[in-house]
Formats: C-alpha cells, structure tokens, sequence
C-alpha cells in the first residue's frame, strides 16, 4: 500500500513521487489521493513507485571492521565505522570492468546466464552506460527486431553506423544507429509523425497489442507520408518499431537495473570473500549453490569447514590470522586472508531450531556437549560427525571420524534394540564426569560423553571421492573437493580441455569437455529449431553448449538425464574473452567405460574420418589442420552420388534435417574459403551465430547460421 497521486494528461495516468508534498504546495486542483494494493497496480492505470532503499541493503560491513581513529584518511564509500556504502562507491572502476570483459560473472546480478556473458563479453563494456546497453538489449523487442549483431558491429567498428533517416541521427546515435530504449522509440514517433513526445508514449503502448496495432500503423503511414518521407524509409522504420513492440525497456528501467549488476560486480571484484558468503545464504540467481562454492574455488577464496564451535545459521566471513592475503584498510583491518565460514543450514535435515541451538550454545567441550546443550536430532547428530563439524573432539591417535559415524551409529542401534543402561548422572544435562563405559555395553543414548580419545581406529577414512558423494547427499554441495576430481585420470587420458583453457584455442577446434551439469535450458528460437543449451563446471569454470537437433539424435536420452557428461564439439568463440561449444554427442560419465571414448579418440586421421563419412553422408567431422567439415553428396546424371568433404565455411547455412542425403544437387559453394581455417572472431558475423549461444540471444534472436564448428 502506498499514497499516490494521479492525474490525467494526454491520456496518460501520470504520478508523482510524492504526493504529500504536490497537495500541500497547492499547485493542482482537484487533486485526488489514493491507495492501491500492489498486485493491482494494473488495473488503477498507475505506476508503482518504490520506496527509496526498499529491497536494498542500507550498507555492507567489512569483515572484521573496527572502529576507524578520526583524521583517518578512507575512501569516501567507506565509513568510519567499516561500514561500505554502496550509494557513493565511484560507478567507473577499471578493475570493475575489467572483470565483466572477462564475462567471470556467475553470481553478478542480470549478467551471469550463458547469454548475457556472451553478449558481455562481445560488448566490452568500459562504463556505465554500457551497463544500461547491455541489459536494454537483452530483452525481446531488440533480439525479434535484430537490434544485437548491428549494434556489436557498429560498436567495434566493423560496419559503419548506418540510421533510417539523417533526422533520426541525433536520437540513435548513442545506440550507434540501433534502437534501444523505449525513449528513443518516443522521439523517433514524435520527430517523424509530429505527434509530440506525450502522443507518441500512448502510440508505443500500442504497439504489441493486435487490436490497436494496426491503428498506429496507419496513423504512423499517413502522417509520415504527410511529412514528405520516402516510402522505402517508412517501411524500414515502421518494421523496426512494430518489432520493438512494447517489449523494450525505458533507458530509466535499464539504469535501475544496471546500478545493483555494477554493484555486485564491484563487490566480486574488491570484497568476493562477503559478495561470496551473501550468495550461499540468499542462494540467488539460476545456479545451484555448488556452482557458486566452486566458483570461490577458482577465486582463491578457502572455505572454512563447518565446526560446530564456528558455524551458526548463516555464512560468514572470517578473517585467518597470519595468512597472506587482503592488504591492509588502515584503521579498519589488518592484512591476513579471509575465508568463507560453511553455514549450519547447508545441512538439508538440520532444522531453523536446531541451527539456532547448536550456534547458542557455542562453543562445545565435546561430543556430549553438544548432544547434552543443543539436543539435535539422532541423525543430524550423526550427520554433523560425518560434515566434520565435530572433528574438533577427535584425538590424535585414537579414532578418526568414520569411528566416531560408527560409535554413534552402535548408540542409535542399540537405542532402537532397547539396549542400553539407565541414565546416568549426566543426562540431566550437567558436564559433570559421568560413569565410565563398561566393555561391550553401548553407550548411553544421552547425557553421555563420548570417550572420543578411547575410540578404537577400526574403520578406514572415506576416500576423497567418498567423503565428496556423502556431502552432496547431506548438503547438496561438494564441499572438500569438486565432483569432477575422480575423473581427471580419465579426462586426461582421452584428451579433455579444461574450461580455462578453451580461450587458448581457435575457433573451429575440437574437444572433448566434460562437467557436471548446472543448468539446462530450452528456450524458444525464432527459427523454430529446438536447441538444448547445457552450462556444464568441470571445477575449473563453467563451459556452455549447444545442442543442436543432430547432436540431440547423437546423445539421445542422457541429454536430459546424466548429470555428469563428456561432451565432443567444436569450440566458437562468442567474444574477444568468451567461448562457447557446438555439441556432437555426449557419454555419461558415469556410465559403463566400453561406452566412453578411448584414449586416441581425437587423433583419428582425416582419412578415417573421410571413411566414416562414405558411410553417413550427413556427418560432420574435423580437419586435420582445426577446421571443420561437413559431407556434400553430389548426384551424378546417372543418379549415383559421391561423397566428399568440404570446408565448413564452404557451405551455404542449412537448416537441420536438410542433409544431402534428402536431395540431390550439390550445395553452393561460398568463394574464398581457406579450407582449415578460421576467420578470426568479429562481432555479429556467421561465426558467432548470434542466437545460437547462450540463453539469451539464443532464447530471444535467431539461430542464422548452421556451419559446422561455427566458422565462417
């Protein structure tokens, strides 16, 4: 609920921000107050404005902030107290766009989903403006009025800024010629028709809706035409508006937006240790929280353990004393390293009440302790051991934790078998000394000390891939290690390119790479074609893939249902820092080993390949200098038909299913091809394919081109 005030101008409901304050100046007559119920702004015909801070923080604390001497010289966003105030840090820090250009950005606000880094990253933002771009681009009426690849081109100078009219030069020239902003759509209505800036915001309201759309069309024709405007200009313009709709965004929607996305690509950039620990305990965003604890991997920032004399309900940062790391904030904090404190609640049975317990009662003595003071749950008791969380009451010498798992496991056993001697003095709650265990009798179910120092060491550690299995069955996260460790012997064998290492190839080549699945996505194509897009993390970052319909019929069902998956394409590069992959096929990694490739399965000659070809005309497959080939069957005047290879670029776009095995004739040729050889990356050209990456511009734009491995 919230006051407003409304009135009517030119058709359009307006509202100012402060309707108190109009009323008491007594500029208006007729002034009517109201109050409207968020969910049903629509219907009242006004606009919600939020209040100021609402939904944003009032300041971020660094950790292990003190109390600041005064004539301390800091930087204006950083208070006396250590409290950051995002509102004054500077909007054009180099560091800050520097790491955006590198399209790193999982976990930053509006810019971490596959297509957004690959717009990102062939953007190349240097400034805020930038931001409000990219986002406003992002967005169905610039991909359905293909506003991307021209605006990219333009930018990078590739292709000379091109407008509809000179008289629309002044209104897109900050978009480089390309229609961005619902303002720009204003003026261009307003400069071609005369209508004025208020009539051209009712016709842009219209534009979308099949009722009223017409009606602005011809509107839009007669007063044009009226104007002197050539025909052929008209219907330039006129598609571009009709496509925009009522789909794109206000430049002030776009700066809204792009205000938290610098925000929080700032603080990943000077501060990942707390942008890190506020995403595990808000867990935003389209990635699971397993991503984003690998993605502190790749950053170097440790990641504390869950101690349960340490732990409470939420992440937290903590300083590591003596470690190399931050520099020091005069005043404020020492230099030494932070980490990121494990939270309780990454344990999935664990309860709000129980957390709240076992982080009151902190710190502990022993394994009784906090059996006695938290009372958790048998099984989050057992579970706690298990996570390492009470590692701490171990002994050198005696039992390790899998001793301490089964010490607990025998008491549960012995509790459901009715075994057990009554309770003794300590189960009242008292950390007084208790009476000693007698040999052969379980323990106590509580009030008991468990004698850690007496276990006996019976039962071996978990292997490294074990103790990674139990903690992503108890906390959905791989906590001690990446899920991908386990295989790296293999990986190697057969040749995989970690994900770092993709940019240091050519465009063209093939791999293999491997990850666990974090986010599968089907968006819509204009072309109609349904392409799977995978983001897989092999521990080393995050690669995307596209399937495509050939590559689907070549993985089959584990496309959807492996969560570990080896994957065979060609790499295309999406930007000058940005990489994507056009898929093959696909193993399950964790499938039977006669399945999976063997180790010489990238050193295949072309010949091989050439033979394999004569068997499936409609196969794709690489060249031995890193280009990429596709079959051509050629029909000869007596109806045989002869297989042959070409180089990709070679080929004009085909759409799937259209293979050479369908038709006869051969496809056209496209001259200058270098068989083998990449074009090197330009924005917006073929081997981008704009609309074929990422789940942005390949939900929203166009799958153009289908050549093989991408190239041009």
């Amino acid at each position: 609920m919230q006051s407003t005030i409304a009135y009517t101008l030119e058709e359009i409901a307006r509202i100012h921000g402060d309707g108190a304050a109009v009323h008491a100046a007594g500029q208006h007559e007729r002034v009517s107050m109201g109050a409207w119920y968020e969910g049903r702004k629509e219907y009242s015909g006004v606009v919600r404005r939020v209040p100021d801070g609402a939904g944003a923080p009032d300041g971020l604390t660094l950790p292990g902030a003190a109390p600041t001497p005064s004539g301390t010289s800091l930087p204006p966003w950083l208070g006396q107290d250590g409290v950051i105030d995002l509102s004054l840090v500077p909007l054009d820090d180099e560091a800050t766009y520097e790491m955006i250009r590198t399209t790193n950005t999982l976990g930053v606000f509006q810019i971490e989903s596959p297509g957004q880094r690959e717009l990102i990253g062939k953007l190349a933002p240097t400034e805020f403006n930038d931001l409000i771009i990219d986002i406003s681009l992002f967005r169905p009426g610039p991909m359905q009025s293909d506003m991307v690849r021209p605006f990219l081109e333009q930018r990078h100078g590739f292709a000379e800024e091109a407008y509809p009219h000179p008289d629309l030069a002044p209104i897109l020239a900050e978009t480089h010629g390309v229609v961005v902003f619902h303002e720009q759509v204003l003026r261009m209505l307003d400069v071609m028709t005369g209508c004025g800036l208020a009539q051209a915001d009712v016709l842009r309201r219209r534009l979308g809706n099949p009722a009223k759309e017409p009606a602005v069309e011809r509107f839009f024709r007669a007063e044009t035409l009226k104007r002197g405007y050539p025909l052929p200009i008209i219907d330039r313009v006129w598609a571009t508006l009709a496509a925009f709709g009522s789909f794109g965004f206000c430049k002030a929607h776009g700066a809204a937006f792009a205000v938290p996305t610098y925000h929080s690509a700032w603080l990943k950039t000077h501060h990942p240790e707390a942008f890190l620990a506020g995403l595990f305990e808000h867990d935003p965003g389209m990635y699971p929280r397993r991503l984003l604890i690998a993605e502190a991997r790749r950053l170097g920032v440790p990641l504390l353990p869950l101690d349960v004399n340490h732990s409470g309900r939420r992440f937290a940062v903590e300083e590591i004393p003596g470690a190399p790391g931050v520099e020091a904030v005069p005043g404020v904090r020492a230099s030494g390293k932070l980490g990121v404190r494990l939270a309780l609640s990454l344990i999935t049975s664990l309860s709000e009440a129980e957390a709240v317990r076992l982080e009151a009662g902190a710190p502990y003595d022993s394994v009784a302790d906090v059996r006695d003071r938290a009372r958790p749950t048998r099984t989050n008791l057992r579970r706690l051991a298990q996570l390492g969380a009470l590692d701490r009451f171990l002994v050198k010498g005696a039992g390790g934790r899998a001793d301490l798992v089964h010490h607990l496991d025998a008491q549960r056993e012995g509790l459901m078998n009715g075994v057990g001697a009554r309770r003794g003095a300590g189960a009242s709650g008292s950390r007084k000394a208790v009476r000693r265990q007698v040999d052969g009798q379980l323990a106590l179910p509580l009030g008991v000390d468990l004698e850690t120092s007496a276990l006996t060491p019976l039962f071996p550690e978990p292997t490294p891939t074990q103790r990674i299995r139990e903690e992503l069955d108890l906390t959905a996260a791989d906590l001690s290690g990446h899920l991908m460790s386990a295989h790296h012997a293999f990986l190697d064998k057969v040749g995989a390119t970690p994900s770092d290492r993709l940019l240091t190839l050519r465009s063209g080549s093939r791999v293999l790479v491997a990850g666990v699945r974090v986010a599968t996505q089907t968006p819509p194509m204009r072309s109609g074609e349904r392409v799977v897009f995978l983001s897989l993390d092999d521990g080393h970052g995050c690669v995307d893939i596209a399937f495509f319909t050939q590559a689907q019929h070549a993985t089959g069902p584990l496309l959807f249902a492996s969560n570990l998956m080896l994957v065979e394409g060609v790499t295309r590069r999406t930007g000058p820092r940005a990489v994507s992959v056009q898929a093959l096929k696909a193993w399950d990694l964790q499938g039977p080993n006669a399945a999976l490739p063997g180790a010489d399965y990238l050193e295949r000659t072309e010949g091989e390949w050439r033979a394999a070809l004569r068997r499936d005309p409609e196969l794709t497959v690489p060249g031995e200098a890193g280009g990429w080939y596709r079959g051509i069957v050629r029909a000869g005047a007596n109806g045989a038909t002869a297989a042959e290879l070409a180089p990709a670029g070679a080929l004009a776009p085909t759409r799937a299913g259209s293979g050479a095995a369908a038709g006869r004739g051969a496809r056209r040729r496209v001259a200058g091809a270098v068989v083998g050889r990449p074009v090197p990356w330009r924005p917006g050209d073929g081997s981008d394919a704009t609309g074929g990456g990422g789940d942005g511009l390949g939900a929203l734009g166009e799958s153009r081109v289908k050549k093989a491995g991408g190239m041009g």
